[in-house]
């Protein structure tokens, strides 16, 4: 099956999110309620709109509330042979584990186990970032520490690309990709997405906690 990278639409902004789901899982909010047939058929417009004008091969979009879920499965999942998208396929995660890493950093926090307004130099003092005195783990949730994203590294993108994404790397070797690279700005000025703070977040849970960012998810 080929992966098919699901964009999350516009039109969906009050509350619908892409997602992978299947037959087996539970859903979010129990509810034995039933949309009514005219937001169904307003939700079957926005699905059918966004895959059109995002050019989206295949999606899966699940929305659960206590008034009613909406699960439907639109367009192909494999370009080569047009098989149907199904509420059985799976998608990869991606950038979703970010609100799970950063769920679990609350906990901690919630805990005492965590200061949002301790610094990368407390936590992490083998990552000698530029003004790490000044980055708070604060400013690595919210994306304002101005840490250089991995991904933007042109020399790791070619080795990933030749060797067809295959790669694992750990969050140590990601993390000092970025070392490599001067901060995009003063620490807690700006804004700047990027996917090395998570990982620096990972860290930090697992240092203060001494189990896995896996098996504090799994825990919880």
């Amino acid at each position: 099956m080929r992966p098919i990278f699901c964009s999350t639409a516009a039109a969906f902004i009050l509350s619908l999110l892409f997602i992978s789901c299947s037959k087996e899982s539970n859903p979010v909010v129990e509810t034995t309620q039933q949309l009514s047939s005219a937001t169904i058929a307003r939700m079957d417009s926005v699905f059918d709109a966004d895959m059109l004008k995002y050019e989206i091969p295949g999606a899966i979009v699940g929305f659960w509330s206590p008034q009613g879920n909406y699960i439907k499965a639109r367009g192909c999942s494999d370009l080569a042979t047009n098989e149907p998208m199904s509420l059985d396929n799976h998608f990869r995660i991606g950038s979703v584990s970010k609100t799970f890493t950063g769920t679990i950093v609350l906990f901690l926090v919630q805990e005492g186990k965590i200061n949002l307004d301790s610094s990368v130099a407390y936590y992490l003092p083998e990552y000698p970032f530029p003004k790490a005195y000044k980055i708070t783990v604060r400013m690595l949730g919210n994306m304002t520490s101005g840490i250089f994203d991995y991904t933007e590294d042109n020399a790791w993108m070619q080795s990933c690309l030749a060797n067809n994404w295959e790669t694992v790397f750990s969050p140590d070797s990601l993390i000092k990709v970025s070392l490599q690279h001067p901060l995009n700005f003063e620490p807690g000025t700006n804004f700047s997405y990027t996917n090395t703070t998570p990982l620096m977040l990972q860290m930090i849970c697992e240092k203060v906690t001494g189990k896995s960012l896996k098996s504090l998810m799994n825990d919880r």
